[in-house]
């Protein structure tokens, strides 16, 4: 029975002395640096910019095992931040997708110098920050060289204007002279030709067929209305206004129309 007891002893103490042992492991693991810098890699959108312009700065990590980071970077005094996003992590191909957008704005001109970008990488209760690679870019300066003048620009020369340019002024001169030309034509044509007389022949020959339809008991109106528009028509006052009545209104006498036409064909 001692023999039993001090075996039983002896094997707990080896089962405590593994215990601390596994436990010394796992602390030993936690407590090791996470070495994820080479992972992270950080791009710009352009390398030459002008004040005013916005630059896109991406972080991003690609990687079998998960692990957070966080992008630290120093204020620049050349530099406006406009906005941070982190977008979702997208798993792929059994491989984790991160990244981290950052949009600045330029505000001065000269070359600027982003030092000191650190990461904050995070994975379980681990912790560990990395340096990041430096970046640089430039921000030019407008060409101020020549100031602006309110002066006018000089037209070219003839040396500088091409065939073509010669040619589409020729044709723009040519239809000019030609609408001139009608345009003067027109006019002299206008103040030369003679008036047209009237004919009295014509008029008593379509007053004689407005007299026969009324004889007849009708009331021409389209022939009264072609006479009555018709420029050259010569009637007395009354015989115009009774026949502009018996066409546009109403309740005319049929035989006071006839008495007037009667008196315009026989003058």
């Amino acid at each position: 029975m001692l023999w039993l007891g001090k075996s039983l002893d002896a094997a707990l103490l080896r089962c405590m002395r593994n215990r601390h042992f596994l436990c010394g492991m796992v602390l030993t693991v936690l407590c090791l640096p996470i070495n994820l810098s080479a992972e992270i890699d950080l791009q710009l959108s352009r390398s030459s910019h002008f004040p005013g312009d916005i630059i896109r700065l991406e972080a991003s990590r690609v990687a079998p095992e998960m692990a957070t980071f966080e992008l630290k970077i120093p204020a620049q005094d050349k530099l406006h931040l406009v906005a941070h996003q982190r977008e979702p992590v997208d798993f792929h191909n059994g491989k984790y997708r991160q990244k981290d957008v950052w949009i600045f704005q330029t505000m001065a001109a000269g070359i600027i110098q982003l030092d000191g970008i650190k990461a904050i990488i995070r994975q379980g209760a681990a912790e560990s920050v990395e340096s990041l690679s430096s970046l640089s870019f430039e921000v030019l300066t407008y060409d101020l060289a020549t100031p602006p003048s309110d002066a006018p620009e000089p037209l070219p020369t003839s040396t500088e204007l091409s065939p073509t340019s010669n040619l589409v002024a020729a044709l723009t001169a040519l239809v000019a002279i030609v609408l001139i030309g009608g345009i003067i034509w027109w006019i002299r044509r206008g103040k030369m030709q003679p008036l047209k007389e009237v004919s009295p022949a014509s008029q008593r020959a379509k007053l004689q067929d407005i007299l026969a339809d009324l004889q007849y008991g009708d009331i021409p109106v389209d022939q009264m209305e072609q006479l009555l528009a018709d420029p050259e028509t010569t009637v007395s006052p009354p015989t115009r206004a009774a026949m502009e009545q018996a066409v546009y209104g109403s309740g005319l006498s049929k035989d006071s129309l006839l008495t007037l036409i009667e008196q315009e064909v026989r003058a």
